[in-house]
């Protein structure tokens, strides 16, 4: 269950739209930073008039293929998007909105708790033997809201292994 209500976010379109209003001379630019099979990052770059020769605002953003429909077949475009998104947020006010991160990207964490709740953390800690991988699933679960009691678990899981990658007592 989100902990937030997303109709409090403004959108990207929205954003866009307000700055071609507040600006019509500006530039937005998005440049390509990093591409793999892997994951995307587009850098965005904000300017007030077209002529400027360094911009207001710049930030980033990233995109991973599995972590929606959208970027299974899109994820380039909805990274600029995204990019585009947070750098014009930094120009603050109505830029903005009621809360600085956008709806997407806000959908975009509502999405990832929904799909962090259905994982089964202590299977997935059962079949680790290694105590540093251990930890990362122990952090990853913490960061998503799991149990203090399935966290105690997965410790525990960690403190049995042995050097020989095996539970203490096992040979």
């Amino acid at each position: 269950m989100a902990r937030f209500d997303i109709s409090q976010y403004t959108t990207v379109a929205e954003r866009i739209d307000l700055f071609w209003k507040a600006h019509p001379s500006g530039r937005l630019h998005t440049e390509l930073v990093h591409f793999s099979p892997e994951r995307v990052v587009i850098k965005a770059e904000v300017y007030l008039d077209r002529d400027d020769p360094r911009p207001v605002t710049v930030d980033f953003a990233e995109e991973r293929p599995e972590t929606s429909p959208v970027n299974k077949v899109s994820m380039v475009e909805n990274c600029a998007t995204s990019s585009l998104g947070r750098a014009l947020a930094d120009l603050g006010g109505q830029f903005t909105g009621a809360k600085r991160p956008s709806a997407e990207e806000m959908a975009k964490v509502q999405r990832h708790e929904d799909s962090s709740a259905k994982r089964d953390w202590l299977a997935e800690a059962e079949k680790l033997t290694d105590k540093d991988a251990l930890r990362l699933l122990w952090a990853e679960a913490s960061q998503a809201g799991a149990a203090t009691k399935t966290l105690e678990k997965i410790k525990e899981r960690a403190e049995s292994i042995g050097a020989n990658g095996k539970p203490s007592g096992a040979r």
